[in-house]
């Protein structure tokens, strides 16, 4: 697969992982039946994660100009590194703080306390929690993907033994 389209399916999937925490967020901030810490504190999280996101966004970006602009290869390898330093960041972020057990154990104890309106609500936001962390091991494949690929162009017959 040409380099391009490896770095294009990176902005693809981090654009997906995007809208994908974006409607975590509608639901944690917007769907939530009242106030209560629980739903601030992930919502703080969310918002932390999409920035982070964000950041992998812009970097991916222009890793791809640098590529189809002549073969940068340089500049694109320091835009990869940036994307997956905020990435790192973000899918620490994620993973410590809206996947936990500890908050998994808080939002079902919330549920049973609060009884209807909160149960319905902690259900709305495991689905794009679990379709947030799916769409993370999915821009993790293609970050791997674009390594790989930038490391076949430096040096094509080193790393072909290593795929």
């Amino acid at each position: 697969m040409p380099v391009e389209t490896t770095f294009a399916e990176l902005c693809r999937r981090l654009a997906e992982l995007h809208e994908t925490l974006v409607g975590l967020h509608t639901t944690v901030s917007e769907d939530k039946p009242d106030e209560h810490t629980l739903a601030d504190l992930c919502d703080a999280s969310v918002l932390e994660v999409l920035g982070s996101v964000g950041e992998s966004m812009a970097a991916a970006q222009q890793a791809i100009e640098a590529i189809k602009a002549g073969r940068d290869m340089e500049r694109a390898r320091r835009a990869l590194v940036a994307c997956q330093t905020s990435f790192q960041r973000s899918h620490t972020r994620f993973v410590s703080d809206l996947t936990s057990w500890d908050l998994v154990t808080d939002l079902t104890q919330l549920a049973a306390r609060r009884r209807r309106r909160w149960r319905g609500w902690v259900q709305c936001v495991r689905q794009p929690l679990e379709k947030s962390l799916h769409s993370l091991l999915r821009v993790n494949d293609a970050l791997f993907a674009c390594c790989l690929d930038l490391a076949e162009l430096a040096n094509p017959v080193r790393t072909r033994k290593l795929a």
